[in-house]
């Protein structure tokens, strides 16, 4: 979970880009 948070901070709560900085479907990012 800290790490789907520090991605959203990376990018200013772009989900997009923190699913892509994660490497994780934007849906799965959404759900959690």
């Amino acid at each position: 979970m800290q790490l789907i948070l520090d991605a959203l901070a990376r990018t200013q709560g772009n989900q997009t880009q923190a699913a892509k900085i994660l490497r994780m479907p934007l849906r799965t990012l959404v759900h959690k």
